[in-house]
């Protein structure tokens, strides 16, 4: 592979990013006591580590697809993020699947020009099967 191609960078988990902050001004031996801690620390610590780890993964997302944040979206990942003992992760597709019944309530509404119709389709295919709807 050519040098100027880069390749995707990996999303890490949950224990990367508890280790890292734990190594945080720690002698390089943390490793093993870090390890340690993570197997022994209770389900609802670990699920705030496992909550980061994955806004960190949505923002990436976003970023790439600067269409995934709408109003919808954005109230959603707040109303998250306000609410720490919430039990729930927002998944990359549910923005998706927000985005395309976005689209397809525009175009029943005749609010999306027919000359993009051709993509709005691809999406909405990809996110919602109109087949199983009907």
């Amino acid at each position: 592979m050519p040098r100027s191609e880069k390749k995707s960078k990996k999303d890490t988990n949950a224990y990367i990013h508890f280790s890292k902050e734990f190594y945080r001004g720690r002698d390089t031996n943390s490793t093993t006591k870090a390890a340690d801690l993570w197997n022994n620390m209770p389900q609802d610590q670990k699920f705030q580590w496992y909550k980061l780890q994955n806004l960190r993964k949505l923002m990436n997302i976003i970023k790439k697809n600067k269409k995934l944040l709408n109003k919808s979206s954005y109230e959603l990942i707040v109303s998250t993020l306000n609410s720490p003992d919430s039990p729930f992760i927002i998944e990359p597709e549910s923005l998706m699947a927000g985005l395309a019944m976005e689209m397809l309530a525009m175009k029943k509404n005749g609010d999306i020009p027919n000359d993009d119709d051709d993509d709005y389709e691809k999406i909405l295919e990809e996110f919602i099967h109109l087949d199983r709807c009907s």
